[in-house]
């Protein structure tokens, strides 16, 4: 059996409008020199036209494999390509995203170098970065360029991020099924964490689309948001030094902001519960997983979008009702549906 350098895995649902884009553009990306990659799509429930579509894809090219599974949730159809895998290094991409041509002769030199992890699509930088041996220094800078708190910034995508299949078997490294949004963030500063290797690169490779860009309310919102918490402080808690305090805080912000957006906000708004009881539910959550210690951290203002800084000066003071009446507000004059 030959030798397959890199596994692409792509968990699709109801992706019928788009899925032919990103198959027609990954393929183009690799100049149709598929001999040695792979493919894996997973599709997770999908109700419309997305298996036809991609049985199609996998009867012209051998190197797309389909599998369908019931609808259990992104996180579940990555773990399952993974499972499938014989790629020495491992892409995870979204069904609605695009890729830049030329991919694979600067992919095969990158890989020369054996790391456990490759950060494309970095700006402000000039040329690839490889690190060794990772020190906890290295390893808490490459974490804040993924979270884009520091000149060099990574592109948010999760294509962007390409992993040593041996490592991330190596370490146990999944994506946790019980976090519905954040999770390929969570992974990514997880395996971070366990790396012993790294490579940075400025490299474009990797275009995500704007559908990424808006989160709508889900019950399981808020149990997402806790178990990343949860998972945050106890992966930043190695590390005894400022810069994983900021690293934490900064996912506090974004995570607290998330629950009003689309969790406490939405249920307010459509007169599910009163502005008096998710007041007090986030004061409760405040208290409890301590994000009260981001409020005060003006520094992230100019990496969060714009009404973040309000909000979080608002929290500072644990003025909680105005945050969502303001909320509702931006959603309304916006016409937001959440």
């Amino acid at each position: 059996m030959q030798d397959i350098d890199l596994s692409v895995i792509i968990p699709t649902y109801n992706s019928e409008k788009y899925i032919d884009k990103t198959l027609n553009s990954l393929l183009t990306s690799f100049n149709y020199q598929l001999e040695r990659i792979e493919v894996i799509i997973i599709d997770d429930g999908s109700e419309d036209r997305t298996v036809d579509i991609i049985n199609e894809y996998a009867k012209q090219y051998a190197t797309i494999s389909v599998y369908v599974q019931n609808h259990h949730g992104v996180s579940c159809a990555r773990n399952a390509g993974l499972k499938r895998a014989r790629g020495k290094y491992v892409l995870f991409s979204d069904s609605d995203d695009l890729f830049e041509i030329g991919f694979l002769g600067f992919f095969k030199k990158q890989v020369s170098l054996s790391p456990d992890i490759i950060l494309e699509d970095v700006k402000n930088l000039k040329e690839d970065i490889f690190w060794e041996n990772l020190t906890d220094e290295q390893a808490l800078y490459a974490m804040q360029v993924n979270l884009r708190v520091s000149k060099v910034q990574l592109d948010w995508g999760i294509g962007s991020r390409i992993y040593k299949r041996k490592f991330l078997i190596e370490q146990d490294l999944t994506f946790d099924p019980h976090i519905v949004v954040s999770e390929d963030l969570l992974f990514i500063l997880e395996a971070i964490s366990k790396a012993r290797s790294l490579l940075i690169s400025p490299r474009k490779f990797y275009l995500l689309q704007e559908s990424h860009t808006l989160f709508r309310y889900n019950k399981l919102n808020l149990r997402s948001e806790l178990e990343f918490r949860r998972k945050m402080s106890q992966l930043v808690s190695q590390y005894q030094v400022p810069e994983a305090r900021d690293i934490n805080n900064r996912t506090k912000l974004t995570g607290f902001i998330f629950l009003i957006d689309s969790y406490y906000g939405p249920l307010y708004s459509n007169r599910k519960i009163s502005l008096n009881q998710a007041s007090s539910d986030l004061r409760t959550i405040t208290d409890k997983y301590f994000y009260d210690t981001a409020f005060s951290e003006s520094k992230f203002d100019n990496y969060l979008s714009r009404k973040a800084p309000i909000y979080r000066k608002l929290l500072k003071h644990r003025l909680y009702k105005p945050v969502l009446l303001l909320n509702r507000m931006i959603d309304f004059l916006f016409k937001i549906q959440r």
